[in-house]
């Protein structure tokens, strides 16, 4: 646990007697005595708020300190965890499912704001965007083109080393762009002014788990068929503070986390029983330079290796390693002058996801070869589909100011940032199959599908290396001006932006304004648009290449020996194609409102409405057949896809929040109800939308026939859409510090959504397909996080933490199957944490 410690000195006086004192005069010196300098450490009695969130004008900022980070972070290093109490942000429903990969995965998971999609929010470290261009869609670890299990951030921090969270979730300052969904940033903590040294730590495994599983899963003996999945997760973190001079001080940090779960073989496949682990860590260096009173230096380079291993159950010879590792890193420059306050900031970051896949090529061998004898299947699978590498670099320049002007505030700035990603299949993997088993067998020096004197494969499918990049410059200017006129706070603002991949020029006006209607009461109307981010998926798989099938025959010479004819082409294939014509940047448009009041306990109150209208969002259209020549000398046809703006999203939202505190209490409630709609129901930039078969297309539907426009636009998202939010955090410190607690309870209300129930109905001789209501049962988690200090010593104090989750072990009502059918119920985290 991250400990903010506040050193001290008091100075204990031995004052002369009051009578000596009184008798001398104001030219004599007054003795007083000997003055003794003891040095004491003054502890923070105040407890941590939940977040800030009740500025009169950035009405959708919320601010996450370190203290809350540390009171409430449940044990593991996934940030998003730490959003979800927060207004218009929602999780995925599914994010206590308990499968072996869930448990192995210990990236940040996604989240969604204000109806934006996962991958449409400005996630930025330090002011440096974290944020992928490429696809990261694809779940599928066995995928041929595409590295599983990336996620939306492409640089992960810890917990333990972040200062500060915000969160903007509507009205935002035209400063930020890149979002329809909404923007966070995570503040690394700096360097401090004292030497000091902190060590965390926690652990998890599944006897500190209870496993929940519903009824339908289990037989009439009540056993559930599936063992209970077993895991351990262990992470700690070193961090550092270094001040060189008193001007110059730097902060090092080391983080470790690691998963480790155990699997089975398929039963065709020996049954064997072994692991798979992910390890996530961070390097960072900090350095703090007060070069001046009025001029400040800030310098920073991380590093975040993430390393996911992969095995399939039922193929050998094919272990796996999947990458997201990241570099983030920049210089920057503060300070004042001629009435200015500015900051200029140049940064370079990285992020890595490779796939390392140890079966360069996939084979299909049949059991009937004698040393074919590692499954019991007809045939046998071994091998992968070969190594993946995927980099995106990012360089940007930004810069901002602000200062008083005609009794306002007038804020402007800038950014340069040069985005390439580039995806590499550097050597032709191939997929062997069809084999003939004979002997005597000669390989003619054939060592890569062919067995001497047992079995060949007569089929090879190609697919060919590749080098595909994409390079997009982005360019913004912005400015806001900010001034009171008599009781009514007015800010206007515009964002210019232009990127070089889609080529649009596109005008975001921000306007806000706040009505303090009586002392320290506020009613704040706000009208914005924001731009979304780049996408460029599309135009990297329009690059893959062709592939290529070949077949050979088996020859037999005057001696009966069996030998392998050569390889020739029997089809040409294109892959599935992806066009991308002149496109709109997507777009949200936004009203909100908000009322905001002090409350008693040093509290605040806030009333608050989102309305956003999601329009020219990317999605698939139906595809095209294209006609193309094969090298075969004959004619053939592929799918074309073609990426369009016809997706929508509408979304509305209200939410009250109020936090507040009393002595060693500090208190935290909030309460939201949304709906999100998206035409089509698309889920992201691949799903398809057919525009025809949305107004013509019929089904049936509470009693009645609707086209599926009209579906679309009455039920909510399939996840990332939970009607009623609500939350209640309670921190408290005990026992003169020593003992701080803090219980989070969380609710998530029913969630319904509409389905095809895959039956059919014939009115007026017309079939139809039935759509019903799907529904998920409500779920409410109470956490309880302890820290127990147990000695605070010259040589440092320690504490005992347990982290709880689920305190009364309810069952979350996430997505199961009959192979998958365990839920997370109670779960705790074991730590211990020191400090210098």
């Amino acid at each position: 646990m991250k400990r903010v410690w506040l050193m001290g000195t008091v100075g204990v006086i031995a004052l002369a007697s009051f009578e000596a004192s009184a008798q001398s005069t104001a030219s004599e010196p007054v003795d007083l005595g000997e003055i003794d300098i003891v040095e004491t450490e003054a502890k923070d009695d105040a407890p941590a708020k939940a977040y800030e969130s009740f500025d009169p004008i950035d009405t959708g900022t919320s601010t996450i300190s370190a203290k809350s980070i540390e009171a409430e972070n449940q044990g593991d290093i996934d940030t998003t965890e730490l959003l979800r109490k927060l207004p218009n942000v929602q999780l995925s429903l599914n994010s206590n499912r308990v499968t072996q990969s869930d448990l192995q995965n210990i990236r940040p998971s996604d989240f969604v704001i204000s109806g934006g999609n996962y991958y449409n929010n400005n996630i930025m470290v330090d002011g440096v965007q974290a944020n992928a261009i490429g696809d990261v869609t694809e779940s599928n670890p066995a995928a041929l083109n595409e590295v599983a299990g990336q996620t939306a951030q492409t640089f992960y921090v810890d917990p333990s080393l972040i200062g500060e969270i915000t969160v903007r979730d509507s009205n935002i300052s035209a400063e930020y762009g890149d979002f329809t969904g909404g923007v966070v940033e995570y503040e690394l903590r700096k360097p401090g002014k004292e030497f000091g040294v902190s060590i965390t730590s926690s652990y998890q495994d599944e006897s500190l788990v209870s496993y929940k599983v519903a009824d339908e899963y289990r037989g009439e003996d009540g056993e559930v068929a599936e063992a209970e999945p077993e895991f351990s997760i262990k992470r700690y973190s070193i961090t550092a503070d270094l001040p060189v001079t008193e001007d110059f001080s730097l902060l090092a940090g080391y983080t470790r986390a690691q998963s480790n779960v155990g699997y089975q073989m398929n039963e065709t496949y020996d049954g064997t029983p072994f692991d798979s682990s992910d390890t996530s860590q961070n390097f960072l260096l900090k350095a703090l330079y007060e070069i001046t009173p009025n001029l400040t230096f800030e310098g920073q380079v991380s590093i975040s290796p993430y390393v996911g291993e992969f095995e399939s159950d039922n193929r050998t010879e094919d272990y796996q390693k999947t990458h997201s590792d990241g570099l983030s890193s920049y210089l920057k420059l503060s300070g004042l002058h001629a009435g200015w306050d500015w900051e200029g900031q140049f940064s370079f970051s990285k992020s890595n996801t490779e796939r390392e896949w140890d079966g360069k090529n996939n084979f299909s061998w049949p059991s009937a070869a004698p040393s074919v004898d590692w499954c019991s299947r007809t045939n046998c699978t071994s091998g992968g589909f070969g190594d993946l590498d995927q980099t995106q670099e990012d360089y940007a320049l930004k810069f901002r100011a602000e200062r008083a002007l005609a009794s306002g505030l007038l804020r402007l700035g800038g950014e340069v940032r040069d985005t390439s990603l580039e995806k590499i299949r550097s050597v032709d993997s191939n997929a062997f199959l069809s084999g003939v088993v004979a002997s005597p067998l000669d390989c003619n020096g054939d060592t890569i599908a062919c067995i001497e004197d047992e079995v060949f494969l007569t089929r090879r499918m190609v697919y060919q290396a590749y080098d595909a990049e994409v390079d997009v410059t982005n360019e913004a200017l912005w400015a806001e001006y900010e001034r009171d006129i008599a009781d009514v706070t007015l800010r206007g603002g515009l964002r210019y932006s232009h990127d070089s991949f889609l080529d649009n020029n596109n005008l975001a006006p921000r306007v806000s304004a706040s009505w303090q209607f009586r002392p320290d009461w506020f009613l704040t109307f706000g009208a914005n648009r924001y731009y979304a981010k780049n996408m460029v998926a599309y135009a990297i798989r329009s690059q893959y290449p062709d592939s290529y099938s070949y077949e050979r025959d088996a020859v037999v010479d005057e001696n009966g020996v069996v030998s392998p004819g050569d390889w020739y082409l029997t089809r040409h294939t294109r892959s599935t194609d992806y066009a991308q014509a002149a496109l709109d940047t997507p777009f949200s448009d936004e009203l909100t409102a908000a009322l905001t009041i002090p409350t008693p306990f040093n509290g605040n109150f806030r009333l608050k409405a989102v309305h956003r209208d999601g329009k020219d969002e990317f999605a698939r259209s139906p595809s095209d057949t294209v006609t193309f020549d094969e090298e075969t000398g004959t004619s053939t046809t592929t799918r074309l896809y073609t990426v369009t703006n016809n997706g929508e999203s509408e979304y509305n939202g209200v939410s009250a929040e109020w936090s507040g505190s009393y002595e060693n209490h500090a208190l935290s409630a909030s309460l939201t109800w949304s709906e999100t709609h998206r035409r089509g129901g698309i889920g992201d930039y691949f799903d398809e939308i057919d525009e025809d078969a949305l107004v013509e297309d019929l089904l049936y539907y509470d009693g009645r026939i609707i086209t599926e426009q009209e579906l679309y636009e009455i039920t909510n998202t399939e996840d990332f859409a939970t009607p009623i939010l609500a939350s209640v955090i309670w921190s408290s410190k005990w026992f003169q510090e020593r003992l701080s607690t803090t219980v989070g309870v969380y609710y998530r209300g029913e969630y319904e959504t509409i389905d095809d129930t895959y039956e059919n109905i014939e009115i007026d001789g017309v079939r139809y397909d039935v759509f019903d209501e799907i529904t998920i049962d409500p779920y409410t988690s109470v956490n309880l996080n302890a820290a127990l200090e147990i000695f605070d010593t010259d040589a440092g104090r320690g504490v005992l933490d347990i982290r709880v989750e689920n305190l009364l072990d309810d069952l979350p009502h996430t997505a199961t199957t009959s192979s998958n059918p365990y839920q997370m119920g109670r779960s705790v985290w074991l730590g211990f944490n020191y400090r210098y």
